[in-house]
């Protein structure tokens, strides 16, 4: 298993890769974070690239601080239009 955290338009999130093969990324809900899955995760790390992580502000992953800061961390492509 190789993991880390990696900079994501300047915040650090934290990520689990293991195996070999096509990309499969298991996605946690919840309070779920890399470690939910790691038994399932390794069992099909023989036949494919799993990729866990833990969500923005979850766990070993760093998030807003504020709710002004989470606003800021949205794309203006995915920010609602403001009603007329």
């Amino acid at each position: 298993m190789r993991g880390g955290v990696f900079d994501v338009g300047g915040t650090g999130l934290y990520r689990e890769v293991r195996g070999s093969g096509p990309a499969l990324p298991m996605i946690s809900g919840a309070g779920g974070d890399a470690g939910y899955r790691t038994a399932v995760a390794e069992d099909l790390a023989d036949a494919f690239t799993v990729i866990t992580h833990d969500r923005r502000g979850n766990s070993r992953s760093e998030g807003p601080t504020d709710r002004d800061d989470c606003g800021r961390r949205v794309s203006p492509s995915r920010r609602p239009t403001p009603a007329r």
